[in-house]
């Protein structure tokens, strides 16, 4: 016995240490090791050396290689999924003559789409990872999509340079690389020359490393010298931008060896060639007719990246391949697929046959241990074990599996439903006439664009680009030329980029159908749905589509995964103990709980085990019953529970679509009509909510909604949604009610805080913002999962009037549709603020500061300074600054706390000590956080 012992002790650990060298070599499974030579598969970008080494980023960005010219891989670098929170890829890359490689590496959230960080990272010529040479970290949100600030990294005289764009200053690094051979890279960035641009220039790329031969290309598809002294000279399209005729914006540019600009001219298919001294002689390097003098078929739309050699040949990238133009006009190709050298086939046929090893031994070190129990004289108990506990755990893990699969390809289809009402809901509300407005890569930012914009955002119903988690959307247009890119949740694609037309959005345009799929580009893997776009004729203009990285899917589908082995590992240890109980074997009992573990594992949840016996094993199989109705009561509540929660529609929306309960409800159920809405937020909230328990928490903002809540019912308002520390209410009749609701949340505030001042807590503070304007309330969703849900830009203008109002200090902010639509406004006290603009790209807006509901002091300051406010406001909006300044400075000599005054006394005094701008404009702008 002793001998069988010290075998067995043997086969577990040579086991053991091949298992371990083997879970550490996964990558080696990664390709077949028969397999030689392999294709490149989306290819996004390259770069070479002057050997003809060259550095290639595939696969969604996720592979970096580094390739000889002859396709033999020299290393590869993966990225992917870092944490729960956050996956990389690469987004740039070069190397220079040492054979070192430096590349871009981004990470962004855990659905793929906003940048978190990004850095330069230097590899050896062996792909060992080096020094990180600089690096951006960014506040979450970024508002950065798929692409960061650090751009067009190029190698020059043994100097990396780089840009980073800085807000409105771009900066150009150099990176000193002339470290021997074979030593890592120690030089800092060091600042060569900093940029300012205006703020109606922005950059979509760079290129260029000496001062005399900087260029910049603009998201209008501009083209601009970056000239020594610090100012831009537009070079492309030539002369005045009226003149243009093209639509796209040059992309991939590149400067050659004889400092010509070389750029992919996405209208017209071709790859073209300019000098900055000649630009109106644009040169045609490569089209598709290129190709078909070869015999070949290539779209253009599919080149993925340009490189200029300083040998004077030009490589072109599409997806799959890479051609060369040498300085005399041929092309051809030069790198089609790619091999790992002899080293690596060797090492995967080795760990091929390691597995192959493993496996027997493991096979035969099963057969030894039962051989050798069964053939012994061992409890019977022990034979047990050993024989049911591989069954048993073999059947939980195929029910495992099959709850998983069952679950998640449920929840894919319902994913494909969720989009594709979601792109109906977009089909709805985007406005095709403003999509037909926008006519070239000219209009980025133009009135169509920003109101297109704020459709877009309004569909995920919120009021920044950040509410719709790990969704994407994206808006074509489609003209007689072509199907085109008006705007897209990745910064890398340019307005105006040209789609290629297939079978489903010719399906879109020609039926107006919504469809849903998947597919796979250089970005990463979608699930989508896409919808038609209509003007007003109700004619198919565009094409609206949303969707979802896979990679948050996944995720989704590995944390379910996990929670199911999780359910499954307890049931299943719970059934091992009983078994371990077990002290006497019936065969015909223990059949048919076989039996119901195999049925239960197929998914029947109703399998009941019936075994007489009033023993051991009649217990076992009463514990097993109790487990499948366990399962089955699992299963149950869950289902109930979706289907509650994706069916709850809140009742304040009901009276107001003349529903008398939620079982009336229908899907797209909706009213539209005029309303006041009105945003109540509690000031300090959060520094105040930090310093109590949670249950104190509550029971503080309870208390707090108790009293307001009460005052909008009795002005005829209806609480929409809560907000933290605040609410939003909708007003549907009269405007005056919402004013008179804010002014009494005012009145009602101050009892209270007289009522707390004798427990010794703080006052409360509250601001209020009131709009009124058209709004669509109604019922969203599908069939399984509804919502009330209110669709409107007033609801948005409400939010930012109420955080207006701490910055002006004022407890009430309307807007001018809200005093016009009061009748006797004198009745209230207002004056008028001006007109203010709050955020870039918004129109501007006249508010009106309500100090009725303020205290008896602010109110009879503000009172006695009302007439010269509203004066000196006006002189400052005609340029009087002077006398803007006096006027600002009495009103705040005669009330110290007024901020508004304060603003405009600060930039009547700014702008009469130094003057204005050709641009300047009236409006006050203000941020608010």
């Amino acid at each position: 016995m002793r001998k069988q012992i010290i075998w067995l002790s043997i086969l577990i650990v040579v086991m053991a240490v091949s298992s371990v060298f083997a879970l550490r070599h996964t990558d080696a499974l990664a390709t077949a090791p028969w397999k030689t030579e392999f294709s490149f598969a989306n290819i996004s970008h390259i770069s070479l050396d002057e050997s003809g080494q060259q550095v290639v980023i595939i696969q969604s960005q996720s592979k970096l290689m580094s390739v000889q010219r002859d396709g033999t891989v020299q290393f590869e670098v993966s990225k992917g999924r870092t944490s729960a929170q956050s996956i990389s890829h690469f987004t740039d890359a070069v190397t220079d003559a040492d054979g070192r490689v430096y590349a871009v590496v981004t990470k962004l959230d855990s659905y793929g789409l906003y940048v978190q960080s990004e850095k330069i990272v230097s590899y050896s010529p062996t792909g060992a990872q080096g020094k990180t040479i600089y690096e951006l970290n960014y506040e979450q949100p970024s508002g950065l999509e798929r692409i960061g600030n650090i751009r067009s990294l190029q190698i020059r005289d043994q100097q990396l340079y780089f840009y980073s764009l800085q807000g409105e200053q771009t900066v150009q690094y150099a990176v000193d690389l002339s470290e021997p051979a074979g030593k890592a890279v120690t030089a800092e960035p060091v600042m060569q020359r900093q940029l300012s641009l205006p703020a109606d220039i922005h950059i979509s790329e760079l290129a260029g490393t000496e001062a005399d031969h900087l260029y910049l290309v603009t998201r209008r598809g501009k083209l601009y010298q970056w000239l020594p002294s610090g100012q831009v000279k537009q070079v492309y399209p030539p002369g005045q931008s009226e003149s243009w005729t093209g639509v796209t914006v040059p992309e991939n540019l590149q400067i050659d060896s004889l400092n010509r600009l070389v750029f992919l001219n996405m209208d017209k298919g071709q790859v073209n060639r300019l000098s900055p001294d000649s630009p109106y002689q644009v040169e045609s390097l490569i089209s598709a007719d290129t190709f078909k003098e070869r015999g070949q078929e290539r779209d253009m739309l599919d080149v993925q990246e340009l490189y200029a050699s300083p040998n004077g040949s030009l490589y072109v990238a599409f997806s799959d391949q890479i051609y060369e133009r040498d300085a005399n006009g041929n092309v051809q190709s030069v790198l089609a697929s790619y091999q790992y050298p002899s080293s690596t086939t060797y090492f995967r046929w080795g760990y091929v046959a390691l597995l192959a090893g493993l496996t027997l031994l493991f096979g035969y070190t099963l057969y030894f241990v039962y051989a050798y129990m069964m053939n012994r004289k061992i409890s019977i108990m022990i034979k047990q074990i050993a024989v049911f506990i591989p069954i048993i755990l073999a059947a939980m893990a195929l029910l495992s599996y099959v709850i998983y699969e069952s679950y998640a390809h449920k929840l894919k289809e319902e994913i494909f439903k969720e989009y594709a009402l979601i792109a109906h809901t977009g089909s709805l509300v985007i406005d095709g006439s403003e999509l037909e407005k926008i006519d070239s890569a000219a209009d980025f930012l133009s009135p169509a664009y920003v109101k297109l914009e704020r459709m877009m955002k309004s569909i995920f119903g919120g009021n920044d680009r950040f509410d719709h988690t790990g969704n994407y959307h994206t808006l074509y247009r489609a003209t007689q030329e072509g199907l085109y890119v008006i705007h897209d949740n990745d910064d890398q694609v340019n307005i105006y980029t040209p789609f290629e037309f297939n079978e489903e959005n010719l399906k879109v345009l020609q039926q107006g159908e919504v469809i849903t799929g998947e597919w796979a580009d250089a970005n990463g893997e979608w699930v989508y749905a896409i919808s038609p776009v209509f003007n007003e004729n109700r004619e198919i203009v565009g094409i609206y589509e949303t969707g979802t990285d896979l990679i948050g899917f996944k995720q989704h589908e590995r944390e379910m995964l996990m929670k199911t082995v999780q359910h499954m590992g307890m049931i299943s240890l719970l059934l091992l103990l009983l078994f371990v109980a077990m002290t006497i074997y019936f065969l015909s009992s223990l059949r048919k709980l076989r039996k119901s573990v195999v049925e239960l594992a197929e998914g029947n949840w109703h399998t009941e085990v019936h075994i007489r016996t009033k023993d051991e094993v009649g217990d076992l199989g009463d514990r097993f019953n109790q487990m499948a109705r366990q399962i089955q009561q699992y299963v149950t509540e869950m289902t109930e529970m979706n289907k509650v929660y994706y069916r709850f529609v809140p009742q304040q929306f009901l009276n107001f679509l003349g529903k008398k309960s939620i079982l009336d409800t229908r899907l797209g159920d909706q009213k539209e009509e005029a309303l006041s809405v009105l945003t109540v937020n509690m000031r300090n909230f959060y520094q105040r909510s930090a310093q109590l328990t949670p249950e104190a928490n509550f029971a503080f903002i309870n208390r707090l909604f108790s009293h307001l809540g009460p005052v909008v019912r009795k002005h005829d308002g209806m609480v929409s949604q809560y907000l933290g520390g605040g609410m939003m209410a909708l007003f549907p009749d009269e405007a005056e009610h919402a004013l008179q609701a804010s002014i009494a949340m005012h009145r009602q505030l101050e009892a209270y805080n007289e009522q707390q001042a004798s427990t010794g807590e703080e006052p409360i503070s509250i601001g209020i913002g009131i709009h009124r304007g058209p709004m669509m309330v109604g019922i969203i969703g599908e069939q399984e999962r509804m919502e009330g849900k209110v669709i409107s830009d007033g609801v948005n203008t409400s939010m930012m009037l109420e955080q207006l109002s701490s910055e002006l200090a004022c407890s009430i902010l309307a807007t001018e549709e809200v005093i016009d639509a009061v009748e006797d406004a004198e009745r209230y006290q207002f004056r008028n603020l001006g007109v203010i603009q709050v955020m870039e790209g918004e129109e501007p807006i006249r508010v009106y500061d309500v100090y009725q509901g303020e205290s008896e002091f602010t109110r009879v300051k503000k009172h006695e300074t009302k007439a010269l406010f509203e004066q000196s406001v006006e002189m400052y909006q005609h340029g009087r600054f002077f006398d803007a300044r006096e006027g600002f400075l009495a009103v705040i000599k005669h009330h110290r706390m007024d901020k508004a005054a304060q603003h405009y006394f600060y930039l009547s005094d700014h702008y009469y000590q130094n003057g204005i701008s050709a641009q300047w404009n009236p409006v006050l702008q203000l941020q608010v956080s």
